[in-house]
């Protein structure tokens, strides 16, 4: 979709891109610590997604609209990402969406 674009999202949090690139630059003479860039990052993509689940709601409330879908990938072996995950599911949940997986039994997101 291109009106769900990352780099608005980066522009309209300007200051929090500076900051975690300020942070991860001034580690490079010792042990970088990528931390804060990444945290950043995340949370950049986790809004991202967040604007395309509405705006996909927006558009499936359409009269003669008969199914949405969205597909969501997740790298489940990282900690970070799978609880980021969990919480999308969580939120297509509150919007009414079924969950469907075809290779796992259905989610408890409760």
């Amino acid at each position: 979709m291109p009106d769900a674009s990352i780099e608005r999202i980066i522009e309209e949090n300007k200051d929090s891109y500076y900051r975690a690139l300020r942070i991860a630059q001034t580690s490079f003479q010792t042990t970088p610590d990528w931390n804060a860039w990444i945290v950043f990052f995340l949370r950049t993509l986790s809004k991202q997604c967040e604007v395309l689940a509405r705006k996909v709601e927006d558009r499936r409330m359409h009269e003669g609209k008969q199914e949405v879908r969205i597909y969501d990938y997740v790298d489940d072996d990282a900690p970070m990402f799978a609880s980021m995950f969990r919480k999308r599911l969580k939120g297509y949940s509150s919007m009414g969406y079924e969950i469907y997986d075809p290779e796992q039994e259905p989610l408890d997101l409760k």
